[in-house]
């Protein structure tokens, strides 16, 4: 009995000095509000993560580009860190699944007031699951599956984020590109309302003409204040999605901006067969059809009794009796059918997934690829008819202007219809910038610029 209870003392200190502990670690909310209020941009950590990312690549850390917006996302960016977060997890719960099953003891003692008999009786049980068989297989496919999953889930998250900059890029440098223009705008507006209301006091014009200019030149100063909040807009947007403050944002070129190729990039068949089979969502759900069959597996397998083994050992003074028992934990009573038709049905709502996953992705490849070629269209139009048409309009009522063959309100119009011109064609180029980047979107690939030379 002494031998027993001193086996027994040593197992529970054995079992207690391999226990992992983890101290707790508070949130201290304050602190964080306040470290992601401060946080600051690090040209030289952002170069060398673009660096590392593109080897080949030409990286100025006082010239960020398009490649260094995507490292900054990487480095700052909280919901790419939360991602790659939960892969972590994932990865932890796939290697927790291949633990061995989890024993259980149980310890009983008897008093008998039997004279005859040794008045104590202690007995030690154990329960042993047999982990083996498709229950086993299943139970580590599945959590194989997750961190595939995971994975693609972050692949995604990297990709909206990087999405969601290049959009705000866009509106930003769009918005900048059209600031001088909407000032001279407001200027010319603000000339011709002073000549209507000039001529309207020395009796010459009508009141309409000063109110149609007054309305012009409103309409030219909204355009203007609009065009600014548009700019904020697109910085908020740009430093949200970076996860830094406003204060840390630092301005990203784009060499090529006002210079897009000519022709739309049209993928063929085999591009796009190969983006969608690449595309993170797509893939996702193939993975979740894995898990659902991984699912259908272990129900199956679950129509069997699930092992375990019982070994125990008594002693009452005398001789000690080990007696060995077999446990069988049986399905239930319809022989776990009910559980794997619904596991059939899951498998099938997960096949389906994939083919609408599938034409969503064919679906938007051919929507952004329309709208890019159409946007080249309208901006060829521009350049070749609307925009000449009134530069020259406006560059002949100035030379009739100064020979005194028009008045000058005329002359200014002339120039506010060129300025109209010219924020078209800057709409225009923002439209072909938008339409690519709605392409990129749905390859899921760059299609220009530094980032084609990151290294995969």
């Amino acid at each position: 009995m002494k031998l027993l209870k001193l086996s027994m003392g040593l197992g529970a200190c054995g079992l207690l000095a391999g226990c992992m502990h983890a101290p707790p670690v508070p949130v201290d909310l304050n602190a964080q509000v306040s470290a992601a209020a401060s946080s600051t941009y690090d040209p030289a950590q952002v170069a060398a993560a673009a660096r590392a990312m593109a080897p080949t690549a030409k990286v100025a850390p006082d010239a960020p580009d398009r490649l260094s917006l995507l490292a900054a996302l990487m480095l700052y960016d909280p919901r790419i860190a939360q991602a790659q977060k939960a892969l972590t997890v994932a990865m932890r719960e796939a290697a927790s699944a291949r633990k061995v099953g989890q024993p259980s003891f149980a310890l009983t003692g008897q008093y008998s007031n039997d004279p005859t008999t040794e008045p104590w009786q202690a007995s030690l049980g154990a329960s042993l699951p047999l982990d083996y068989g498709g229950v086993k297989g299943a139970r580590l496919r599945r959590a194989d599956v997750a961190v595939l999953i995971a994975r693609h889930d972050l692949a995604e998250v990297i990709w909206a984020e990087r999405m969601a900059a290049r959009g705000a890029l866009i509106d930003l440098m769009v918005a900048r590109m059209r600031s001088p223009l909407l000032t001279q705008q407001v200027a010319i507006r603000a000339q011709i309302l002073d000549a209507t209301d000039a001529r309207l006091r020395a009796g010459e014009g009508a009141a309409i003409e000063r109110d149609s200019a007054r309305i012009a030149a409103r309409q030219a100063q909204r355009a203007l204040d609009d065009n600014r909040a548009a700019i904020a807009d697109a910085r908020a947007r740009l430093a949200t999605t970076l996860g830094l403050p406003q204060s840390a944002l630092v301005d990203f070129g784009w060499a090529d901006f006002a210079d897009p190729v000519a022709v739309a990039p049209v993928p063929d068949a085999a591009l796009a067969h190969g983006a969608v089979v690449a595309r993170a969502d797509v893939l996702r759900s193939v993975s979740a059809y894995d898990q659902s069959e991984a699912d259908l597996r272990g129900e199956l397998a679950r129509q069997y009794p699930q092992v375990t083994l019982q070994p125990s050992m008594t002693w009452a003074g005398g001789p000690m009796t080990v007696p060995f028992g077999l446990g069988l934990s049986m399905p239930s009573w319809d022989a776990n059918r009910a559980t794997i038709r619904a596991a059939l049905a899951r498998r099938e709502a997960a096949g389906a997934a994939i083919h609408t996953a599938i034409a969503n992705a064919l679906g938007t490849i051919d929507t952004a690829a329309q709208e890019s070629r159409a946007a080249r269209l309208a901006q060829a139009h521009v350049q070749s008819g609307e925009w000449p048409a009134a530069m020259a309009a406006a560059r002949r009522a100035q030379q009739r202007l100064a020979m005194g063959e028009t008045a000058r309100i005329e002359a200014l119009t002339m120039q506010a219809g060129a300025l109209d011109a010219q924020l078209t064609l800057t709409d225009a180029l923002g439209r072909i910038q938008r339409a690519d980047a709605a392409l990129e979107d749905a390859l899921r690939r760059p299609l220009s610029g530094p980032e084609m030379e990151i290294k995969r």
